[in-house]
């Protein structure tokens, strides 16, 4: 049943030293709240990036980004349909792959219009962090992203600023991002494959 002074909202937390899902539910409004931490997956050791929805009449949805360390990251979905009260065992809905996958910074929508014949649905986003030989610009001509045992060394420049080397990975036709924060939108990217010979 809908219930209008129902709030839930939720963070990243770091209180337990790990980042992990924080849950934050009122029952009055915004007066008072209380605090959980949704689990995470077997495997998994932290979680961030997380948002809410609210589904009519009584279910809260969330999203997360968890990851086993600095690769595979991964987007769960957490759902309670006592509004908020409990929320079940998270569902991988976007998995990593190692260093090639990393779905990170989710975001979810549901339709709760009457008249929408989509009425229910639920939505979820999330950014997958690599790039690839077809994300090069075709106007260069045909652009390929080396084996890195093909060159000496590697220079990464996003909008015109060398990147620390921790910030990425290179591997044979892909360019992964380590960064929780992808680049925006139509940056430029550069990246320099140096090869230097005796």
């Amino acid at each position: 049943m809908l219930q209008i002074n129902i709030m839930v909202a939720v963070s990243t937390d770091n209180t337990t030293g790990s980042p992990r899902t924080g849950l934050y539910r009122s029952l009055d409004g915004g007066a008072i709240w209380t605090t959980t931490l949704l689990p995470i997956p077997t495997g998994f050791t932290g979680a961030e990036a997380a948002a809410v929805a609210y589904k009519f009449p009584a279910t809260f949805i969330v999203t997360a980004h968890v990851f086993p360390g600095a690769e595979s990251g991964t987007t769960v979905v957490y759902e309670s349909t006592d509004n908020g009260e409990t929320f079940g065992t998270p569902i991988i809905v976007g998995p990593g792959y190692g260093t090639y996958i990393n779905n990170d910074e989710t975001n979810l929508a549901v339709d709760n219009s009457q008249d929408s014949p989509y009425s229910g649905n639920i939505y979820v986003t999330y950014n997958h962090q690599f790039f690839t030989n077809e994300d090069a610009l075709q106007e260069y001509g045909k652009q390929y992203i080396l084996d890195p045992k093909y060159y000496s060394y590697s220079n990464l420049f996003i909008n015109g600023v060398l990147q620390p080397s921790a910030n990425y990975n290179v591997k044979k036709g892909k360019l992964i991002i380590n960064t929780e924060d992808l680049p925006l939108e139509k940056s430029p990217i550069i990246l320099q494959m140096i090869k230097v010979k005796k």
